[in-house]
């Protein structure tokens, strides 16, 4: 019996495909939370078109090899031959599949396979770790088609060491003294000394008062002239909502807050993590305060948790440059997009001149003031 696939929609999900993909995401080679139920089962009911799929492949015994989201056909840059493409939106920050350890070159062989089912030529799949890029190049390879990479960039991480603070090891003791200085101005502008702790322990705060308590943070921040904060997009704010209380109920959220002796909250993070992995989901401030630099306090006590929690790596799920990010980490992972053919001659074109017609599109949209 060989391997085969599956197509899922968020309705399609059983009982015992629920089971199958968190057994998957817990055991993934390369971590990716954001492909776990928690977070891709709201996505894929709020923000995903409604030609997403959860590609799977299971091996011959049924468990479940590789999952990964991929809306079918869609335009790359308006390229003229559309694509399938790892889902985007934005709130996903890491695109790679969830892959079993024991994922052989059959498995991606078949992945290419169900891609390729959906109806596109080619395929665009964002964000992707380098090992991953790696065989589904070599998957290509094995049925004549071209892959590029395109798109490659540094995002800051930071990795686990056993025998150090990491608080010591990247800020200076100067820069700490600092950071306490403003912290005191912090609590003056609170009206007494503040406290930075998780709003999930202790006096457990509910899930629901998490969610809301960020989105009206996010809100009331430089996000909402931009448009970027959930709290205006309908489909987003409902997405978070039902993403923190799946994630709270299986103890893989925490919300640090630094929060005055009222109550009033100057800066929340929100933390996701898997076996081996921590991510920066979500970190946001209020302007009142940022003398204070509230923001860089709430991020600064994430290393900490980070370090007690046993995990492995840190990923900030920041955008290259990103400059606190880059004063609190030392590692860096690197992801990129990677152009697939599924198989055929016009897939290989397009996968040929996509690059030149990305960079003609970015030249054009620059001309005409487009964003």
């Amino acid at each position: 019996m060989s391997p085969d696939s599956l197509l899922l929609r968020a309705e399609d999900v059983s009982a015992d495909h629920l089971l199958a993909w968190r057994s998957l995401s817990e055991t993934s080679s390369i971590g990716n939370v954001f492909h776990g139920p928690d977070l891709l089962l709201p996505a894929l009911r709020h923000l995903a078109t409604s030609g997403t799929r959860l590609v799977v492949v299971r091996d011959d015994a049924g468990r479940w090899m590789l999952a990964v989201p991929v809306e079918a056909r869609r335009p790359f840059y308006r390229h003229p031959v559309a694509a399938a493409q790892t889902l985007e939106h934005r709130q996903m920050p890491f695109g790679s599949p969830l892959a079993h350890p024991e994922a052989a070159p059959e498995h991606w062989d078949v992945l290419l396979d169900a891609v390729a089912g959906l109806g596109s030529r080619w395929w665009v799949a964002h964000l992707l770790h380098a090992d991953h890029a790696a065989q589904l190049q070599r998957a290509a390879a094995r049925r004549g088609a071209l892959a590029r990479r395109v798109l490659t960039h540094e995002r800051a991480m930071a990795r686990r060491h056993e025998d150090s603070d990491p608080v010591t090891r990247v800020l200076s003791g100067k820069r700490r003294r600092e950071l306490r200085r403003r912290f005191r101005r912090l609590g003056d502008q609170l009206g007494g000394e503040p406290v930075v702790r998780d709003l999930l322990v202790g006096d457990r705060w509910t899930p629901g008062r998490v969610a809301e308590a960020f989105l009206s943070l996010e809100a009331s921040g430089w996000k909402a002239p931009d448009g970027g904060a959930m709290a205006l997009d309908h489909h987003e704010a409902t997405f978070f909502r039902e993403s923190v209380d799946g994630l709270a109920a299986r103890g893989a959220l925490q919300a640090w807050a630094v929060q005055g002796p009222q109550g009033a909250i100057a800066a929340m993070a929100l933390l996701v993590h898997d076996a081996h992995t921590f991510y920066w989901w979500k970190i946001a401030y209020d302007e009142a305060y940022a003398s204070g630099t509230p923001g860089v306090q709430v991020a600064v006590r994430s290393l900490t948790a980070f370090a007690e929690s046993g995990a492995s790596v840190l990923d900030t799920c920041t955008v290259p440059g990103h400059q606190l990010a880059a004063q609190l980490t030392e590692d860096s992972r690197t992801l990129t997009t990677l152009l697939v053919g599924l198989g055929t001659a016009t897939g290989n074109a397009a996968v040929r001149t996509a690059p030149r017609w990305h960079e003609f599109r970015l030249r054009l949209d620059a001309r005409l003031g487009r964003r």
